[in-house]
């Protein structure tokens, strides 16, 4: 079955989840498309701009990334090569004239003909618009917006996973980029604020092992693991709007264009209407600032980001989720802190989902932590505890646990062959892989070789049974023989999520070809002449009309997807298009699994040969749309006091 077809949600359901009841949405003195700068602080924003370096790296970062509206992130790194002006690239038009103000017929964008530069100049200044939050009005939400797809989990709950531009994407690179040395400075003072940056549910798992090594010992030593409810959700925009323009000033502009006024979300329901959902608080997961805009207010509510806490004891913080440490009376003395400062910042502990691991126990130790949090629940096996998805305690006990977690997934990955892919399936899968990969960078090898070799052999008999076998195809001669190691399967995006380039997670479908569809829609509707010249190739045309088979459209259809919104494209398609596209990835896998073979894995999946594995994206269609996106959207007029400014 289709993984749409797996929706059953309402909107009352969704909107409670996205804007918990009893919120004010959150709404900036000023709009966000001009300056958005409330006069008190505005003297904290200075324009962004970025050096050389900042952006290509930003870019080369994206590849193998397709945002809702179609744009790729190997697109994008194609027109930023290209420096050459636009007249140079495009060539003459049929039917030129003479006369440079002369209309145009169709094939060409309308307005001010004064633009200079070529596509990289052009990116340059659609980056420099984003990140100063300048962007026009007309074109905001489709550069700078930030999407939600709702899944629902087994238990019947809803989960919100986000999907962001890929414009949002490079810059708020680049401006991460740009401020490692303040965030740096952040980080002396907080080492806490470091796991909301960059790989930081291994941080945290390393420093809780650490300490377990440490103290397991001494006795009354506790472990507590604290849980807030919706806390992204319940983020107070309006006072993350004054620790941005305090700590981090240079992240002001961004934290505006995102969350100065109430954001929107489309959503495919389960009759695969779309419906808008606009949330005017807290912080939408799936941005590249957003883990460390919640590690900063989460940091600084609860008084993380002060050298001189009053904490007795060591507290590790990922995200939502809070691991205490130390002498049972100093735990429960922090916890009441904690209890308080979150209370007073809207975000609210779970003591339900409370867990604590005492390795050597005693009453009085026992009766200290239930005293703070009755509703905690002991591990009273006394054999550890599992910290952010990863099993922390006794050595055997955790060895077998990961073991057990490797032969549940092989266990998944079975069902996936019987039963089929399904969304389900897939969503359920891939909530382990990453969390079991998790433990092998972050765990002593020796407890993790079981759970490695488990791993490897069953993501590998899947791949040879499943994917070859989906397609009533033999598994290659040697096959079985090859090893096929959980690196290579996982660079063959066999279970990459969609929003970082893969297929499966968010609408069971491969990006690619939509991508490659919108995009060639809206050139063909525009400048018809473009469309009919990128076409006169016949290998071109046959490649086309592939892409627009496995993306589940017709020819004869293709341009209506020009008027369409991301979300309903996807709608619009049919189950079995949906069906007969995974055969079809299925096979692209095989071929790639073959092509690895022969040259290796990284030379196949860098190597211009695999566009038709992956996105046709070649310089030539780069030029063209760019050129239609910048000099049509981007030849506007702003006014500032008398004058007027070309930005294009």
């Amino acid at each position: 079955m289709s993984g749409l077809h797996s929706f059953a949600f309402s909107y009352e359901a969704v909107r409670d989840l996205l804007v918990p009841p009893g919120l004010t949405p959150y709404i900036a003195s000023t709009p966000a498309s001009t300056s958005t700068l409330a006069p008190a602080t505005a003297v904290s924003s200075p324009t962004v701009s970025f050096t050389k370096g900042e952006l290509p790296k930003a870019l080369a970062a994206t590849k193998g990334v397709t945002d809702p509206y179609g744009w790729s992130g190997e697109l994008l790194a194609s027109i930023y090569r290209i420096k050459e002006h636009f007249s140079q690239v495009l060539g003459p038009r049929q039917g030129s004239t003479s006369d440079p103000t002369a209309p145009s017929d169709g094939d060409a964008p309308q307005g001010p003909t004064t633009a200079t530069g070529g596509p990289q100049v052009a990116l340059n200044k659609i980056f420099h618009h984003i990140a100063n939050n300048t962007v026009p009005e007309s074109i905001r939400h489709a550069l700078c917006s930030i999407n939600y797809t709702i899944l629902e989990k087994a238990n019947g709950k809803f989960r919100p996973v986000g999907t962001d531009s890929i414009f949002n994407k490079v810059v708020n690179r680049a401006l991460l980029e740009q401020q490692q040395p303040h965030i740096a400075h952040l980080l002396q003072a907080s080492p806490e604020l470091a796991v909301g940056v960059k790989d930081g549910i291994s941080a945290a798992v390393g420093m809780a092992f650490g300490e377990l090594q440490a103290c397991e010992s001494t006795p009354g030593w506790t472990m507590l693991s604290l849980d807030f409810k919706s806390a992204f959700n319940y983020t107070d925009r309006a006072r993350l709007h004054e620790i941005v323009a305090d700590k981090v000033p240079g992240l002001l502009r961004a934290f505006e264009r995102h969350y100065a006024r109430p954001t929107t979300h489309c959503i495919v329901d389960k009759l695969f209407k779309v419906i808008d959902i606009d949330v005017g608080q807290g912080i939408v997961q799936g941005n590249e600032l957003s883990p460390f805009f919640f590690a900063l207010y989460s940091c600084e509510v609860l008084g993380l980001l002060d050298a001189t806490t009053d904490y007795r004891c060591k507290i590790i913080k990922y995200l939502d989720d809070i691991v205490l440490m130390g002498p049972a009376e100093d735990v429960a003395a922090d916890v009441e802190i904690v209890k308080a400062r979150a209370e007073s910042a809207g975000l609210h502990l779970q003591p339900s989902k409370s867990r604590f691991y005492m390795p050597r126990h005693h009453s009085a130790s026992i009766t200290a932590i239930e005293s703070a949090l009755p509703d905690a629940v002991r591990e009273t096996a006394n054999t550890g505890m599992t910290v952010l998805g990863t099993p922390i305690g006794r050595r055997e006990w955790m060895k077998k646990q990961l073991n057990d977690k490797a032969k549940h997934i092989s266990g998944k990955l079975n069902d996936m062959l019987t039963t089929g892919v399904s969304l389900q399936a897939l969503l359920t899968a891939m909530q382990y892989v990453p969390s079991l990969i998790n433990h092998l960078y972050t765990l002593p090898p020796s407890l993790t070789s079981g759970l490695s070799e488990l791993l490897n052999r069953a993501c590998k008999d899947t791949f040879v049974k499943a994917f070859f076998a989906k397609v009533n195809l033999s598994a290659p001669a040697g096959a079985e023989g090859h090893d096929v190691t959980l690196e290579q399967l996982l660079e063959a995006r066999l279970f990459t999520r969609a929003n970082t380039g893969g297929f499966g997670l968010h609408d069971l479908v491969e990006r690619g070809p939509v991508a490659y569809v919108c995009n060639m829609a809206k050139l063909a509707t525009r400048y018809p002449r473009v469309y009919d010249r990128l076409l006169e190739d016949a290998s071109r045309a046959d490649d086309f009309e592939a892409h627009v088979q496995r993306a589940g459209f017709q020819m004869a259809t293709v341009k209506d997807a020009a008027t369409q919104r991301p979300a309903e494209i996807i709608a619009l398609r049919s189950k079995a298009a949906l069906d007969d596209l995974m055969a079809k990835c299925a096979l692209d896998l095989q071929q790639a699994y073959l092509a690895s073979r022969e040259w290796g894995v990284s030379t196949v999946l860098t190597m211009r040969g695999r566009d038709k594995l992956r996105r046709l994206s070649d310089t030539t269609f780069a030029i063209a749309v760019v050129s239609m996106m910048v000099l049509y959207d981007f030849c506007f007029y702003v006014r500032d006091s008398s004058r007027l400014y070309l930005l294009a």
